[in-house]
């Protein structure tokens, strides 16, 4: 469907929602609409669902997993429906997330709402977020809200600091195999008009597993030999603290977060490095204020600003990894401010929501071996305004949204390569409109009918745009990408029937088309370019599932899909399925809880063969993972203490994400809690 065709269609829709009246007619099927929860019938969902009813989003609850088990945030979202993780080895290794088959650097990633995909890559390393500082991830597929101040071709992960309530401490060891070690601290307290949280962690390992080597040759199996990672070591340290206070109506708050980590870079399984480092640090701070209830009740108004600062340095001075001795330090500066608001009109629509922001991030290279030389520093602006409204008629609620983005970029001086086309100054502005609408039907009984379409961007990289040092030509016409996204599905939620304590039941039926998918191609004998010559149609069915049972049961789980197919200008690409798409992909979580005092789980992943490479010479066989647990709460005066086993990929499968970075076989965790 062409651009015109897309506009036509949303403004045909806004045309003929503008004379929707909302009815008072049946209004015992109407929702009661509360500050935190939404009851229709016997439907609970959260406020963020809510304020969302017609987009595909699943909010998962990982404050209390955080003290359970030793996982990672790549761990949680490798377990929700639609969504792949890459991880470059085991525990601590960098990982990114991709949704509905889109890839990382079309995923935005946000931090409570601060955006954390850089415009030097495209991408969010989200191996380096503890979440044991987290309360919720919000998982948006394919269409996102308008609170963001940008939204990825495949969807949005927000993650969203803990707000305890009451006052309360909470410390947390744990212990592992490949020498691993966890320990969390943190503490909160609430008074009449002001709070605060602190948190403290800390997470190392030696990540010294075995695994099967095939010494380079995939398709020979008597050369195969069992082999130690090395330098795969890490430590690192997290620093949160957040802030309430409330002030003549306002909720304001305060979040500050500190990170570091240093770790080694093993590199290729088949010639490993021995001394390469890479180290990170970062801190944000971010301010917002939120008023409730303006202009007699019918409008919130949020005002907010953010600054982040991320400083990595590389460190390969004998050569060992990639082509040539280098030691980088780059560091990245992002600052933004923002507007949100609601108005609740109540006479021709349930809700306008809206968004303004404005965000700058600079990028500025350090080379300090073999001398040091200070890099042209590249910029990037961009400003956002969105809109949106929901109007409701009985049953039926249709959610038309616009969406427009400006940017400015910019790089000064001479880039790497003097002789391409990105050489001299160069200076972009760019222009982008997204239209989207959402449509929702109650159908009774806890029955939801949903669907969405909507058109997204993605600006190129800095990378892309002007290139490396190293192997990677710049080139700035590069065009940005394009993608457009259609679903369709069903939602039923019950409380309380018979034996059913709660049930959680999806479908969803997807489609994308991306057009001017940015690809790196072979320049010359010994450079990539970065070039406009992609394009993919994936389309997917999700099945979601939740069902707690009398009797300490629970079971959950889902299913997904997925066809992904390569439909770019390369003819020995063409009709392939795209890289680590799987076709095929299932997760199933059992628990069962006798009592207060103890409760068991396994947890089962299922991916199936999929391809390392588009022109799809090599396959990746399926994988079956199994987790097992168990859990002991023994009563102890009045503090709360937990104990926990775990056994992960209990089967001891030979796995790998990417090609040459394998993780770890069968690991065992054993963690200690106490709440007082």
């Amino acid at each position: 469907m062409t651009k015109k065709i897309s506009y036509c269609i949303f403004l045909l829709a806004l045309f003929l929602l503008l004379v929707v009246r909302t009815t008072t007619a049946d209004q015992e099927d109407e929702p009661l609409r509360l500050k935190e929860i939404v009851v229709t019938e016997k439907r609970i969902v959260s406020e963020r669902e809510a304020e969302n009813p017609s987009k595909f989003l699943e909010v998962i609850d990982v404050e209390e997993k955080a003290g359970q088990k030793v996982e990672t945030v790549t761990d949680v979202l490798e377990e929700s429906v639609g969504v792949q993780v890459k991880r470059w080895g085991g525990l601590g290794s960098f990982a990114t997330v991709s949704v509905r088959g889109a890839s990382a650097s079309q995923v935005e990633v946000y931090l409570d709402g601060v955006p954390l995909n850089r415009a030097w890559s495209g991408i969010a390393n989200i191996g380096d977020l503890a979440i044991d500082s987290f309360s919720q991830i919000e998982v948006f597929r394919g269409s996102s809200p308008v609170d963001f101040s940008s939204a990825g071709i495949g969807g949005v992960v927000n993650l969203k600091t803990r707000k305890k309530e009451g006052e309360g401490n909470r410390f947390t060891v744990s212990m592992g195999s490949f020498d691993t070690y966890k320990l969390n601290l943190s503490r909160w307290e609430n008074f009449e008009n002001w709070n605060y949280l602190i948190f403290l962690g800390h997470l190392q390992s030696e990540g010294d597993f075995k695994f099967e080597n095939d010494n380079g040759t995939p398709l020979n199996s008597d050369d195969d030999f069992e082999d130690t990672r090395v330098n795969n070591d890490f430590q690192s340290n997290d620093l949160v603290t957040r802030f309430g206070f409330d002030a003549s109506g306002w909720e304001n708050q305060i979040i500050l977060r500190g990170h570091y980590k240093d770790q080694g870079m093993p590199g290729p399984h088949t010639v490993q490095a021995e001394h390469t480092r890479f180290t990170t640090k970062h801190a944000m701070l971010a301010y917002s204020s939120r008023k409730h209830s303006l202009a007699g009740g019918k409008f919130d108004l949020e005002l907010g600003a953010d600054g982040f600062w991320m400083e990595e340095g590389y460190s390969d001075t004998k050569g060992e990894v990639g082509l040539g001795r280098r030691e980088n330090r780059n560091t990245t500066y992002t600052y933004g401010l923002h507007t949100n608001f609601s108005w609740f009109p109540g006479k021709f629509s349930e809700s306008v929501q809206g968004c303004f922001s404005l965000r700058e991030e600079e990028f500025h290279p350090l080379n300090l071996f073999p001398e040091r030389e200070e890099g042209k520093v590249q910029s990037r602006w961009f400003a956002t305004s969105a809109i949106e409204s929901e109007f409701v008629y009985r049953k039926l609620g249709i959610i038309p949204s616009l969406r427009h983005q400006h940017y400015w970029s910019e790089i000064e001086g001479d880039p790497y390569f003097s002789w391409a086309e990105a050489a001299g100054e160069a200076k972009e502005e760019d222009d982008f409109f997204s239209p989207s609408l959402g449509a929702w039907i109650y159908l009774g009984k806890g029955l939801v009918f949903k669907g969405n379409y909507g058109v997204y961007w993605r600006m190129p990289t800095f990378f892309e745009l002007f290139g490396d040092r190293g192997t990677t030509v710049g080139n700035t016409s590069l065009e940005p990408e394009r993608g457009e996204n259609f679903d369709l599905g069903l939602r039923w939620q019950m409380e309380n029937t018979g034996i059913i304590d709660r049930m959680d039941l999806e479908w969803c039926y997807y489609q994308s088309q991306i057009e001017d998918m940015i690809i790196f191609f072979q320049n010359s004998q010994r450079t990539i370019r970065a070039i406009n010559i992609g394009a993919a149609y994936i389309w997917g069915h999700e099945f979601r599932f939740l069902l707690d049972l009398q009797g300490g049961l629970d079971l959950s789980g889902n299913y997904t899909y997925q066809i992904a197919m390569d439909q770019g200008d390369v003819s020995y690409w063409q009709d392939k399925a795209l890289p680590f798409r799987p076709t095929h992909e299932a997760y199933l979580r059992l628990g069962y809880s006798a009592s207060e005092k103890w409760k068991t789980w396994i947890d089962f992943n299922y991916m199936g063969e999929n391809y390392w490479d588009r022109a799809n010479a090599f396959p990746v066989p399926e994988r079956k993972i199994l987790d097992i647990g168990v859990g002991f709460y023994p009563p102890f005066r009045k503090y709360h203490l937990a104990f926990s086993f775990e056994v992960n990929n209990l089967l001891d499968e030979q796995i790998s994400d990417i090609a040459g970075y394998p993780m770890p076989g069968r690991t065992c965790f054993a963690t200690a809690e106490l709440k007082f």
